[in-house]
């Protein structure tokens, strides 16, 4: 299989805190990986080190075969998307603004092709009729669907999701999970952090468990949620 993401050796800290201890891991082109573990682990501080939102203090990250510390970062990020838990819609704009800003401003779309390209992603999800509206104006579940479209519409090769479904409430949560199902069944390679572990054993083809900024276990779902090597996963489960 290919590779698309290679991590060695990560670690983020903030003062003297290290908040990411020495994290390795690699993602194949297809796989759908999550992870799990408690809160204030450095799950979602590993996803923004991925596309350097924040840049970590040392380690290496290389997507499709690219050095991160050696290249345009606003060109990978136009194909490695970051679905944000809090939407970061921004609340000025329309939804169809929302959508086409980053392929218009890049310059990848011309701005009727980006504007129809976006009314077909928001009619495949129903949501044709609020193009216009602006996000306070829509529920949780809709402003995160919309935020996913908008990851979309970049066509990415590789999608992150830090927990997307954290602020929903549970009929909204399965509004976001039916979307990233749908969205997986095109085979685009996946990274997602969530608590939702009916959701993870239901999509993930490989989990990585980790705790106090480092990875303490990976493996398939069954590995992870029916035989867990370590204590610390254990007690996670068990909580």
């Amino acid at each position: 299989m290919e590779k698309i993401l290679t991590v060695k050796n990560l670690v983020m800290k903030f003062s003297n805190h290290a908040v990411l201890k020495n994290i390795d891991f690699d993602i194949e082109k297809g796989e759908k990986v999550f992870i799990i573990g408690p809160s204030g682990c450095g799950k979602s501080t590993l996803l923004r080190c991925l596309n350097y939102l924040i840049k970590p203090t040392r380690g290496d990250i290389t997507f499709e075969g690219q050095d991160l510390k050696k290249t345009d970062i606003n060109l990978i990020r136009t194909k490695l998307g970051l679905v944000f838990q809090s939407f970061n819609l921004f609340p000025h704009l329309t939804v169809l603004e929302n959508i086409i800003l980053a392929p218009t401003k890049l310059k990848l779309m011309k701005e009727e092709e980006a504007k129809q390209k976006a009314l077909e992603l928001l009619n495949s999800i129903k949501l044709k009729d609020k193009a216009n509206f602006y996000p306070d104006e829509l529920s949780g579940g809709q402003k995160q669907r919309v935020a996913i479209i908008r990851t979309l519409i970049m066509e990415p090769n590789l999608i992150m999701f830090d927990e997307p479904t954290s602020a929903l409430d549970p009929k909204m949560i399965k509004e976001v999970t039916s979307l990233i199902q749908e969205v997986a069944e095109t085979g685009i390679t996946m990274l997602i952090v969530s608590h939702e572990m009916e959701f993870v054993k239901s999509l993930a083809t490989r989990v990585i468990f980790m705790q106090d900024g480092k990875i303490i276990e990976e493996g398939s779902p069954n590995e992870i949620f029916k035989n867990p090597k370590t204590k610390e996963l254990q007690e996670f489960l068990n909580n």
